[in-house]
């Protein structure tokens, strides 16, 4: 349970940049949206208390972190009514949140009772969430329907799940106390918020960019206010010859282009496109009469910085001329952020080598090039003698450290297709491709036994480590990777048992 509240404070992160990025770019324009990244700073606090429970005040890991979730749930409702410019309603809010409260108060701190106030929160965001979903689909202006149309999709999904859930913990309540320790339904209800959160963040930030675009399009009395004061890169270009006829501000300062510079030429002749493929797919869709919507380009800077955007066009008449209107924002931070997390989702976080979820995915690939190329393979389960007693006599630190060293010898006998992975503890495999014959694998082994005849130098220390080695062959020994790490493992323990500091075949 633990592990899926820290992948929602995770995600809820990752929320709050993409919020505040819109509400940095958007804040002069659309009204609300400070209230819309206010929700997720509030979810993300919560899920950081409750992570804290343990080492904090009951109040602050109980009642609070449910109190912002409602809150954060209250403040999308009134920034989507300041977003369309509906009327907002607090009077039986504020009663609401007074009952909430002091129900919150009494089942957790006065009277615990886990399964009444789970209930409590459940209907609370049912009720909340309803309401969000009743705005999108039934209050707001009829011209403003379709493009909320999804939102409104994804909160009736959030209010029925909540609204189950009621259900659920009426007629079945939950035995435990704690939440942490709450039956495997609440697991799936935490799991489902996670999920539902990444979609209500990019359903916010979708609605955000697609009311902008229809704007634009459609409101071509207001053509030239909006066109100049969108934060969003905008150009206009005819489709016969690519001709740039006009740039905003936005295209300005995230091309690095002047207006003077850009019109009258083309984006091939600004060499702003990185990829031709991103410029052929756009001129293809819009030849064949479709929309391109939220494309993910990389394109160059006038500086020769490369930067990503969300690129969406169309084609509109201009003086009985069809032209393309194009918006790009520059989603370059977000993507970094992106790759940052995905980096880290697929690598050890002490060694940097890849993690079980990276090894995985690496064996799959190269198994099916070696059954296609008609290639062996070898996975070699190697632990470290004795590793226990290098953390008892030198510190957990130094055994950190004796890891990351011992890694990055390992790391030095790759070649070019092989993988070291730590998938935990001391314990490391590496997947070694193209194995021609078993003299190569034999001389692999010895340079790897030979690789740690030296001692390890840490923090000006000398430290004595040997390695124990299980070896499987793909695919004589098996063709999946848990078989092969299982007979590994195997001939690993053989070794182990008879002296340590070797290798086995299976």
């Amino acid at each position: 349970m633990k592990t899926l509240v820290l992948c929602n404070l995770i995600i809820n992160l990752v929320n709050v940049c993409g919020l505040a990025i819109v509400w940095r770019q958007n804040r002069k324009v659309f009204a609300g949206l400070q209230l819309l990244l206010l929700d997720m700073v509030l979810q993300a606090t919560g899920f950081l208390l409750l992570l804290l429970r343990g080492t904090l005040p009951d109040v602050l890991t109980m009642v609070v972190p449910n109190l912002f979730f409602i809150i954060g749930a209250l403040c999308v409702l009134y920034g989507l009514e300041q977003f369309f410019g509906a009327k907002s309603r607090y009077g039986l809010h504020i009663v609401l949140m007074a009952c909430y409260t002091v129900a919150l108060v009494y089942t957790s701190l006065i009277r615990p009772n886990l399964g009444l106030r789970e209930t409590c929160i459940a209907f609370m965001i049912f009720f909340v969430t309803a309401q969000i979903a009743w705005l999108l689909c039934r209050r707001v202006e009829t011209s403003f329907r379709k493009i909320a149309g999804f939102t409104g999709l994804v909160f009736i999904a959030y209010a029925s799940l909540n609204l189950i859930r009621v259900g659920l913990l009426i007629a079945f309540p939950p035995q435990a106390s704690d939440f942490f320790k709450s039956y495997a339904l609440d697991a799936f209800f935490v799991a489902a918020y996670l999920c539902l959160s990444v979609l209500v963040a990019m359903s916010l930030i979708l609605l955000i960019n697609r009311r902008l675009l229809e704007e634009v399009l459609f409101q071509k009395e207001k053509y030239q206010i909006s066109f100049h004061q969108v934060p969003y890169a905008i150009l206009l270009t005819k489709m016969a010859d690519g001709e740039i006829v006009e740039v905003n501000e936005g295209f300005e300062q995230l091309s690095g282009f002047s207006k003077e510079e850009a019109v009258g030429r083309t984006t091939i002749g600004l060499n702003i496109w990185l990829r031709e493929q991103d410029r052929a797919f756009v001129v293809t869709e819009l030849a064949k009469g479709n929309r391109v919507h939220e494309h993910m380009i990389a394109f160059r800077h006038k500086s020769g910085q490369v930067l990503k955007g969300s690129m969406s066009s169309s084609v509109v008449n201009i003086k009985d001329e069809p032209c393309m209107l194009t918006t790009v924002s520059d989603v370059t931070q977000q993507a970094q952020l992106n790759d940052r997390l995905q980096e880290m989702a697929m690598h050890d976080g002490l060694t940097g080598l890849p993690n079980r979820s990276l090894f995985y995915d690496r064996f799959e690939q190269a198994a099916a090039n070696a059954l296609r190329e008609g290639k062996k393979m070898a996975i070699l389960s190697m632990d470290l003698d004795a590793f226990k007693a290098i953390n008892d006599d030198y510190g957990h630190p130094i055994g950190d450290r004796v890891l990351v060293e011992a890694g990055k010898r390992l790391s030095g006998l790759m070649r070019k297709g092989d993988t070291v992975a730590r998938f935990g503890g001391d314990e490391f495999i590496f997947l070694v491709w193209d194995v021609p014959d078993r003299q190569a694998l034999l001389s692999l082994l010895e340079r790897i036994m030979g690789s740690f005849t030296a001692p390890l130098s840490v923090d000006q220390q000398l430290i004595q480590v040997s390695i124990s080695v299980g070896v499987a062959v793909f695919p004589e020994d098996g063709k999946e990777i848990d078989v092969l790490l299982r007979k590994s493992d195997q001939a690993m323990y053989r070794v182990k048992d008879t002296g340590k500091k070797n290798y086995a075949t299976y």
